[in-house]
């Protein structure tokens, strides 16, 4: 009848305004997710891009449009990839701004683990200690102080310092040792038969600010001094 075939009509044009909404809604989904996605493809968060990637995927975003989500993809994998072998050399080795400035990009990619993490900082503070002795030894390599000399040298070898640091650690040790040496023969060569009251006095006071002799013969330099001067 004429009512029956209305009622048909009206229901086949409800189901067609059904999925028009629907594919309308999935449209407008789907612009939502392009739109979402192509701003964070210029991101470092592989986390986010991927998030995004999948949604759009969910939504048939334009296929130009996936396939930069997936490229991008791959580009941060490797590049978290390469950041953690640079890592790894970074900890081996013994420049502390580039472990530094390596654990840091690590940990902005989300690169590494907490213990990778835990490692690379307990490394920075290695290093840090090392270039601290290793500064210290520096400063005192034109000492007089040959205890002073002795204990930075110590410390710098225990850091682990660089073999060329600690062989001018000996050498400065070695130098300092045989101007001791010279400067107590010196002394007591003037002290037995020195004349010149002025040369005596600059030996006793290299021979104390060198620590070069004993408490007993500085006090017989200066007694001999004290004989010049009354002359």
């Amino acid at each position: 009848s004429t009512s029956q075939e209305a009622v048909r009509l009206f229901a086949a044009d409800a189901d067609l305004l059904i999925l028009v909404d629907k594919r309308l809604a999935h449209l407008a989904r789907a612009e939502s997710a392009e739109d979402e996605l192509i701003p964070v493809l210029v991101s470092d968060d592989l986390a986010l891009v991927q998030s995004k990637l999948n949604t759009a995927k969910e939504f048939d975003v334009a296929p130009e449009v996936l396939k930069r989500g997936e490229e991008r993809v791959e580009e941060i994998k490797q590049l978290i990839a390469d950041t953690q072998v640079a890592l790894a050399k970074a900890v081996a080795g013994k420049n502390t701004q580039l472990l530094k400035d390596t654990l840091n990009e690590a940990t902005r990619l989300n690169a590494i683990t907490a213990d990778v993490t835990n490692e690379a900082r307990v490394r920075v503070a290695e290093l840090e200690e090392l270039d601290e002795c290793t500064e210290k030894l520096l400063e005192v390599l034109d000492s007089d102080s040959m205890s002073r000399l002795r204990h930075r040298l110590k410390r710098a070898r225990e850091a682990g310092a660089d073999e060329s640091i600690l062989k001018r650690g000996d050498e400065a040790v070695a130098a300092l040792t045989e101007r001791k040496h010279e400067a107590r023969r010196t002394l007591l060569d003037l002290t037995k038969s020195g004349t010149d009251a002025d040369e005596l006095e600059a030996a006793i006071v290299l021979a104390e600010r060198l620590h070069a002799t004993s408490n007993s013969r500085i006090s017989k330099a200066k007694a001999k001094l004290a004989e010049l001067r009354a002359r």
